[in-house]
């Protein structure tokens, strides 16, 4: 499986259906965000988080940078990631951003192997598909993206600025969704939260769930 160079966990949105950051959302004793990139530190990723401000989620440890566009939504996180990714390694062919957000309630192993897989025969993106429609959180996106994501994200109106509005013109691989994907796989309420995480709790647990724990060292 082709390694990336980081995990980059989007937090910059205003949660505002929430009522309060999500990303700190409490679920068995540990935060969304911090589980989240416990599970991925422990796969072996460099964990970084793109949030709105600076130090957004200092105390809880997570190395944290800023959207180099303000308000740009999920197409601004993800030019941060990719301008990030250059400053952390040497950016080559096997590259890529594992594109996350702050609200995946589940994230399994297996899921993110099928999109390395479909990101190793060539294309520039690999991100899911469910009912026709691209779903691309969680995604790997190579560097070569970021010509793309740059003409998008620069686009003076908003609703031109989406996702899919980028994925349109990426030269990607669509992986259809594995057949234990989720219901509800992000939380935009407190009450999908708890519907999603009663869901996954009582779901048979594979090998590549990992448990709440403190987030280990990843410097």
């Amino acid at each position: 499986m082709m390694t990336t160079c980081g995990a980059y966990i989007l937090a910059g949105g205003r949660s505002s259906r929430f009522g309060s950051d999500k990303a700190r959302a409490v679920l068995d004793g540990c935060t969304l965000i911090e589980r989240l990139a416990s599970q991925v530190a422990q796969w072996g990723f460099p964990v970084t988080v793109v949030a709105d401000r600076a130090g957004k989620y200092e105390d809880l440890g997570l190395r944290t940078i800023v959207d180099l566009r303000a308000d740009a939504g999920p197409v601004g996180g993800l030019h941060a990631a990719l301008h990030d990714l250059s400053t952390q390694c040497h950016v080559d062919a096997g590259t890529a951003v594992l594109l996350l957000s702050c609200d995946l309630v589940v994230l399994k192993r297996h899921w993110v192997d099928r999109l390395f897989s479909a990101l190793d025969q060539h294309a520039a993106a690999a991100f899911g598909e469910a009912d026709g429609r691209w779903q691309p959180i969680p995604g790997l996106f190579r560097p070569v993206c970021l010509p793309v994501v740059e003409e998008v994200v620069s686009r003076p109106d908003r609703g031109s600025r989406s996702m899919q509005s980028l994925l349109r013109l990426l030269d990607a691989a669509p992986v259809p969704h594995p057949d234990d994907w989720p219901a509800i796989a992000q939380a935009n309420t407190p009450e999908e939260l708890a519907r999603a995480w009663e869901s996954h709790s009582e779901a048979p647990q594979g090998s590549d769930q990992v448990p709440a724990s403190r987030f280990p060292d990843t410097s």
